[in-house]
């Protein structure tokens, strides 16, 4: 699959009047309840999956758009302190800014109508929310129709031409995807077969940036061990980042050197366990690892291991 060269950073969608709101329950797959200011509002919600980390109460963003029942989309919402875009409709819009100039939209193969073909082969586009533990996941509920366009998908492939399956993880903070196989194995399944047939798997990652979305970076298949793989060139196109607490999204190693009371003119400006700094900030990561901080010890020097 050939995509067209888009730098790290770049603005590659403007959603336009987003307002914050606050998510009070989704009434169907595309209605959902929500709180702006002090009145209820009905919004479209146009994403058919579960969306598990759409809970009630949780800050979510919407927009006007004009339609039979509402005035309002729900656009994103809010997870790890992050906005994850919801709106599957601006999927092959924003596909459109990394396949070639001359693909064609929604074209028939088969018995099935694939998002896009590029000339030489055909793409399925897809969106995904989901991230636990670094991992993005799809699909997040059960969906016959996505494989149903896996499987076609691997005729194509069979047939001699190229297929490609392109995801588009509407967050940041994910460093591999992987299939769902827990919420939907069949998909799994299928997905997996692709690979090995020669279909190929591009994943593609983006943030909310005020009213911009942006792209951030490629990033890979998670490893057949299922350990969690490495961003390729994340660290080299990623602003570089100076705090522990900056740099709490992504795993660490904390080395830390502890000093007795008397030594505590030596102390970095990191400060004491029980400062502002990161220390206490870091206290439950330090306990899994087993080291419980002493607020009466001083930090002398923590270092990162990525």
């Amino acid at each position: 699959m050939i995509l067209r060269r888009v730098e790290v950073g770049q603005q590659v969608y403007e959603f336009q009047g987003l307002t914050e709101a606050l998510f009070l329950e989704r009434q169907n797959r595309f209605l959902a309840r929500v709180l702006i200011g002090s009145q209820q509002v009905m919004c479209h919600l146009h994403d058919p999956g579960r969306l598990p980390e759409l809970i009630p109460r949780s800050h979510v963003l919407v927009r006007p758009t004009h339609g039979r029942k509402t005035n309002c989309s729900l656009t994103a919402f809010s997870s790890n302190g992050k906005w994850v875009v919801c709106d599957s409709r601006i999927h092959s819009r924003i596909a459109s800014e990394f396949l070639p100039k001359n693909s064609k939209p929604e074209v028939r193969h088969g018995a099935s109508r694939l998002d896009f073909f590029t000339g030489d082969g055909f793409v399925e586009v897809k969106g995904c929310t989901l991230v636990k533990d670094g991992v993005a996941l799809f699909p997040d509920s059960p969906t016959t129709r996505g494989r149903k366009h896996v499987e076609e998908l691997r005729a194509i492939r069979a047939e001699g031409m190229s297929a490609g399956i392109l995801v588009l993880v509407m967050r940041n903070d994910a460093v591999c995807f992987r299939a769902n196989s827990q919420t939907d194995p069949a998909f799994a399944s299928s997905f997996s077969a692709a690979l090995k047939e020669g279909v190929e798997a591009r994943i593609l990652t983006f943030s909310l940036d005020d009213e911009w979305l942006r792209y951030r970076g490629e990033i890979p298949l998670c490893e057949a061990a299922g350990e969690v793989a490495r961003p390729r060139s994340r660290d080299e196109t990623s602003p570089k980042r100076s705090t522990l607490e900056e740099k709490s999204n992504r795993p660490i190693y904390l080395f830390v050197h502890w000093l007795p009371a008397r030594f505590a003119a030596k102390r970095t400006n990191l400060g004491t366990p029980s400062s502002k700094g990161v220390a206490r900030a870091r206290q439950s990561q330090l306990a899994e690892a087993g080291m419980f901080l002493d607020r009466g010890t001083a930090i002398y020097r923590v270092g990162y291991v990525a």
